[in-house]
């Protein structure tokens, strides 16, 4: 097997090349599922692409589809195979192959990444059943017959379970298994409840070897998609773009609207640019290929934002398109203690704030310990130069800054003086901070610059 991952730029999101037999995808990568028969190569006028889909395995296998699944689809990418699984959670139904019958199937067909047969775990689910289709997914993992000539994925299951999703990883095997998949998220997304799938997401990513990406089943939204990133994923899928379009709903950045509640698209991408919403009613494929496109920019600007070091304020940006991923940014915030290991230590570019919430971001790195003195001068500066030490000498310097308290020899240091803020909440968070100080110490000198 040809298969290599490199991490191209690490963050609190993270860019990846996965390759597998000479077919390369840069990741943060939405893999759009596709179905036999429909010759999707995604690639149309307008330049709209994509390195990588995704087929379900058992859907060829009931069509009696024998050949390789590139032929078949008409796609020279990365293909990624699911095993039936989602049929058995969408439907609540068996599927009729058994789990080794899949495993040879996506081997004849020559599946680039290939994901085996699991037991979904349902929302409703007893905790006793959960737990044991959960040790039969990994019993079936460890008798699966996987070769080295393709990506094998790893389904995990526990979504607000978070014992049951790590006990899944403690008792995988990921020398076989290179890849990792967050299943049980549809139900979810269907309800707009992304906190449960971004909590399990940062749980799967923490308990994960760094090396192993890690995809998450059907999480098809553009509100969603950043904080999965910033949670560890990878890689994610889904047809939200086709279903959508099926039922009339118009993919934006900042959420769905139904065509006819609009008078105009709010797009210029090459399939609304001249159109007006009752073109896209009556021509449903117009109206895939948009919704595929708000999807497919959605990762290209997620991976420039982790380029250009300006990821967390991105995610402050899309936590107010919806009460659902402002949840989600909570979530991020909540679980800041197993993020903020990834996020790196010095940057480029200086960070913005934009409200006391921007404070509590999983990337923000911790206030300094103050040293115990005697005395100490605390020095309000919008600008703190190291040069102007030498008007305290011998005493204890303490920068009041809208970030803190800070040690003057740290004044200069990442972030404290290279933050952007709103004057007014300036003025408000320095107010607070002196306030704080004369709780710890009754009696300090202030000066102001």
């Amino acid at each position: 097997m040809s298969v290599s991952i490199e991490i191209r730029k690490e963050d609190i999101g993270r860019i990846l090349r996965i390759t597998v037999n000479g077919r390369s995808l840069d990741t943060p990568h939405f893999f759009p599922v596709v179905r036999l028969g429909t010759r999707v190569s995604l690639k149309f006028d307008g330049g709209i692409w994509s390195s990588g889909v995704i087929t379900s395995a058992y859907l060829l296998w009931k069509r009696g589809f024998s050949g390789d699944v590139h032929e078949g689809l008409g796609f020279e990418g990365v293909v990624m195979t699911d095993s039936g699984a989602y049929q058995t959670l969408a439907y609540k139904t068996p599927i009729k192959a058994s789990p080794e019958e899949i495993v040879e199937y996506e081997k004849r067909i020559n599946s680039d990444i290939a994901v085996i047969l699991d037991e979904p775990i349902f929302p409703d689910d007893t905790y006793n059943e959960a737990r044991r289709k959960a040790k039969e997914t990994v019993k079936r993992a460890k008798e699966a017959n996987v070769d080295d000539k393709r990506v094998r994925v790893m389904p995990l299951h526990g979504i607000e379970r978070p014992d049951i999703l790590k006990r899944m990883i403690e008792n995988s095997d990921f020398e076989r298994y290179k890849m990792a998949a967050l299943g049980g998220v549809v139900p979810y997304m269907e309800r707009y409840e992304y906190a449960p799938v971004v909590e399990a997401t940062v749980i799967a990513r923490d308990s994960l070897p760094s090396d192993v990406p890690l995809h998450v089943f059907g999480a098809g939204h553009p509100t969603l998609i950043p904080f999965l990133i910033a949670a560890g994923a990878d890689t994610f899928d889904s047809a939200s773009y086709a279903l959508y379009a099926k039922d009339g709903r118009y993919l934006t950045p900042r959420g769905t609207y139904y065509l006819d509640d609009l008078t105009e698209l709010p797009c210029m991408c090459p399939f609304c640019i001249g159109r007006d919403p009752q073109e896209l009613k009556r021509d449903r494929k117009l109206l895939e290929l948009h919704n595929y496109y708000v999807l497919l920019q959605e990762t290209v600007r997620v991976r420039e934002a982790i380029r250009l070091g300006r990821l967390r304020e991105y995610l402050e940006h899309k936590a107010r398109t919806h009460p659902a991923a402002m949840e989600a940014f909570k979530t991020l915030i909540r679980y800041k203690d197993l993020i903020k290991p990834r996020a790196a230590r010095f940057r480029q570019r200086g960070m913005f704030i934009f409200d006391k919430l921007s404070l509590l971001r999983p990337d923000a790195p911790e206030r300094p310990e103050l040293p115990k003195a005697d005395k100490v001068i605390l020095v309000i500066s919008r600008d703190p130069p190291l040069r102007r030490l030498k008007d305290f000498e011998g005493n204890t310097v303490i920068y009041v800054t809208p970030r803190g308290l800070v040690p003057a020899e740290l004044s200069e240091t990442y972030p404290f003086s290279q933050t952007e803020l709103p004057e007014s909440l300036r003025e408000e968070l320095i107010e607070e901070r002196i306030k704080k100080a004369k709780e710890i110490r009754k009696e300090f000198e202030i000066v102001e610059r």
